[in-house]
C-alpha cells in the first residue's frame, strides 16, 4: 500500500511482517512485536524497503563493481548497515534483478538467492528465496501470490495500543 507499507502474511494468515517503511513488526496471535536493530528490514522480503530512506535509517549504498556468477554478469553493491555490517547485494546487469544477497556476521556466512520471477501488475517480483547458510536450517520461502494496488484497510498497518 502507498507509499511504503508492505504486509506480508504467512502461514495460515495469522502471522506477518509489517512495515511502514521506517519500523518492522512481527505479527502473531499473540501481538505485534517491534524488530530491532539494523538486520530489522532483513525479515522482510523486499530489497526496496531497505532503499526507502535509507538515509534515516543510516544505511549507505556503494557501487563495489561487477562480477560474474554462474555465466551471468552482475552488478556488485555494497550495502553497510547502521551497525557497521556490510551486505553485497547482486543485481543482474541484462534485467536489473534482484539475483542475491550475502553477508557475513560474527563468522557465519548467509545468502539469499532470489528467482521464480514473475510478471505482477506490470512489475517482476521474485516468488522464490532460498537462504544458504554455514548452519544447517535452510529455508525456502515461495511465494504462492502478490497483490497489487487493491484497496487495502489501514488497519493492517497500525499497531494495536
Amino acid at each position: 500500500k502507498a507509499p511504503n507499507y508492505v504486509r506480508q502474511q504467512y502461514g495460515d494468515g495469522t502471522r506477518a511482517t509489517v512495515t511502514d517503511g521506517m519500523m518492522v513488526w512481527s505479527v502473531s496471535p499473540d501481538g505485534w512485536r517491534e524488530q530491532t536493530g539494523a538486520e530489522m528490514f532483513l525479515q522482510a522480503f523486499s530489497i526496496t524497503l531497505d532503499l526507502i530512506d535509507y538515509e534515516m535509517k543510516g544505511m549507505t549504498y556503494e557501487l563495489v563493481g561487477t562480477e560474474g556468477i554462474e555465466g551471468a554478469v552482475l552488478y556488485k553493491v555494497r550495502k553497510t548497515l547502521n551497525n557497521g555490517n556490510e551486505v553485497f547485494v547482486y543485481f543482474d546487469i541484462a534485467s536489473g534483478l534482484l539475483i542475491m544477497e550475502s553477508d557475513s556476521v560474527n563468522g557465519f556466512h548467509q545468502s539469499n538467492l532470489f528467482f521464480d520471477y514473475r510478471d505482477v501488475a506490470g512489475v517482476q517480483l521474485p516468488h522464490m528465496r532460498v537462504r544458504i547458510a554455514d548452519v544447517l536450517k535452510t529455508p525456502h520461502i515461495g511465494i504462492l501470490e502478490y497483490e497489487a494496488n487493491l484497496p487495502v484497510e489501514e488497519s493492517l498497518f497500525v499497531r494495536p495500543e
